[in-house]
C-alpha cells in the first residue's frame, strides 16, 4: 500500500512529503507544480473575489434645480487599495432625487441622477459592507 505523508512520521517532522510502502519509508521526493513561469496568477472561479473595503463617491455634494441632472462617479477598492469591478447599490433618503441610469467607464461606475422635487437628500452607494454618501440639495 502506498501512502503520501506530509506531516509527522515516526516522531520526526519530514521536510518534504515521503513515499511509504507497507510501513517502510522508501525515500523523500519533492512535488513540483507544472506549467510555465510567466508570473500569471491562477484564479479559482469557485472562490469569492476580494471584498470591497472602501467606496468613494464624487462629487461629495451636489446642488441641483428641479429637472436637472448630474453624474456621480463611484470607485470601489479592496483592502489593498486595488480598484475592483465597479458595482454598487444605490439608495436615496428621499424621493427628491431619482436614479436615471448608470454605466461603467474606465474611471469607474457613473450614476446619473435627476432632481424631481425640491428638498435635500443623501444618496448612498454601497458595495459589500463599504459605503459612501453624497449630500444633494434641490431648489427651484
Amino acid at each position: 500500500m502506498n501512502e503520501i505523508h506530509s506531516g509527522w512520521m515516526s516522531g520526526r517532522q519530514p521536510t518534504q512529503p515521503e513515499l511509504v510502502r507497507d510501513g517502510f519509508r522508501l525515500g523523500v521526493f519533492a512535488v513540483a507544480g507544472c506549467g510555465d513561469d510567466d508570473g500569471d496568477t491562477v484564479v479559482n472561479p469557485n472562490e469569492p473575489g476580494p471584498e470591497p473595503a472602501s467606496v468613494t463617491v464624487e462629487p461629495t455634494s451636489l446642488s441641483l434645480v428641479v429637472g436637472g441632472t448630474a453624474r456621480l462617479a463611484v470607485t470601489v477598492r479592496d483592502r489593498n487599495g486595488d480598484e475592483l469591478s465597479p458595482e454598487a447599490t444605490w439608495s436615496s433618503a428621499s424621493e427628491s432625487v431619482t436614479f436615471a441610469s448608470s454605466w461603467a467607464e474606465a474611471s469607474g461606475l457613473v450614476q446619473e441622477v435627476r432632481a424631481t422635487g425640491v428638498g435635500a437628500t443623501i444618496l448612498t452607494a454601497t458595495a459589500g459592507a463599504a459605503a459612501d454618501s453624497v449630500q444633494v440639495t434641490v431648489t427651484r
